[in-house]
């Protein structure tokens, strides 16, 4: 069906068009896809003010579980070659939290236990090549396709000597503490109740032209230091009721 036009008899003048049902249908979608990218826009400034608000110092750290990460191995420790593997490692390192000491969780679907897995940084070619990798550094690497725990596979970079390396224990602290805006965290609440919506994301995935499979959350990308951001919440406000 064609616009419309309104004639003014009396002036004799085209007052303007009409709309027809199909053409007010087509803007009420577009004008509720603007709606959308907008407030995902807003939600995504809101994360990074967020992180930006950065963290305080306590005055007592709070002990909590176990952190396990990479040293040189004793023997490569001694060698010629231990401050050019140490360099190495320093970028590729890799940390993880446990409240047991052994490093076991339980398994969700056999409820038995079994050893945390842990491994070198796995490098994309952008962190590659930011971290500035010399020729003879480079060598020591094998660019390759590896799964990942979510089941999707990517091609990285890895290290090919990790034997040179060996875990190490220690106890962990949480010693800082996240800044909180009230009115950051409410106005961030009201956008999630309605952008992180299943039926919404996968609407601003067809807007944005992502995949479906594809999707990532924004929040988790932005946040990604502060992964713990939670669980350091809930033991400083569990300190603070023990006090």
């Amino acid at each position: 069906m064609e616009d419309r036009f309104m004639y003014n008899d009396e002036e004799g003048i085209w007052l303007g068009r009409l709309k027809s049902k199909r053409r007010k249908k087509r803007l009420q979608k577009l004008d509720r896809d603007r709606q959308l990218r907008r407030m995902d826009a807003e939600l995504r400034k809101l994360y990074e003010q967020e992180t930006e608000l950065g963290y305080i110092e306590l005055d007592k750290p709070i002990p909590w579980g176990w952190r396990r990460s990479y040293v040189l191995r004793e023997d490569v420790a001694r060698s010629n070659d231990a401050a050019f593997y140490q360099k190495i490692l320093d970028r590729i390192n890799s940390t993880e939290l446990c409240r047991r000491k052994d490093f076991m969780q339980r398994c969700s679907k056999t409820k038995k236990l079994k050893p945390i897995m842990q491994h070198t940084l796995w490098l994309s070619q952008e962190q590659f090549t930011k971290l500035g990798f010399t020729d003879k550094e480079r060598m020591l690497f094998e660019y390759k396709w590896v799964r990942y725990p979510n089941g999707y596979k990517y091609r990285v970079y890895v290290y090919l000597n990790e034997w040179q390396f060996e875990f190490k224990v220690h106890k962990h602290f949480i010693t800082h503490k996240k800044v909180h805006n009230n009115i950051l965290q409410q106005r961030i609440s009201e956008l999630e109740k309605v952008v992180q919506r299943y039926d919404i994301r996968c609407k601003l995935m067809s807007i944005y032209g992502h995949s479906r499979m594809s999707e990532h959350n924004y929040k988790y990308e932005v946040m990604e230091k502060d992964l713990d951001r939670s669980l350091k919440d809930y033991l400083l406000n569990r300190h603070s009721e023990m006090s």
